[in-house]
């Protein structure tokens, strides 16, 4: 992973903390994105404590512009990306006739 830069998105904790943390312990560069501002900085400060390069990034995954924003956090703090975990996610469970279209079109804005 040297010389790698990666975006995991959701990585404030959770799986997308433990995959930013593999990368990042293996040599990559990476910007932790998630909407918990606060947290995705405790998470890359972490990190960055176990001697990684990383940074926290606050990323709605659902608006463009702030997914364009942490995508050039990476190339301006170092020169490229190479990979994107897109890690971001949620859940809403409901028995398909009570499932409100508002909650799909909102799983389908975060998970794609």
């Amino acid at each position: 992973m040297v010389n790698r830069t990666a975006l995991i998105t959701g990585a404030a904790r959770g799986i997308g903390y433990e995959v930013a943390k593999a990368l990042a312990t293996n040599g990559a560069k990476v910007v932790l994105a998630d909407l918990r501002q606060d947290e995705v900085g405790q998470a890359a400060e972490s990190l960055r404590q176990l001697g990684c390069e990383a940074v926290g990034v606050k990323c709605d995954v659902t608006v463009e512009e702030e997914v364009k924003q942490a995508i050039h956090e990476a190339v301006k703090r170092w020169g490229h990306l190479d990979i994107v975990v897109n890690n971001a996610g949620l859940q809403y469970v409901a028995n398909i006739e009570d499932f409100p279209t508002e909650k799909f079109e909102q799983l389908i804005r975060v998970m794609l």
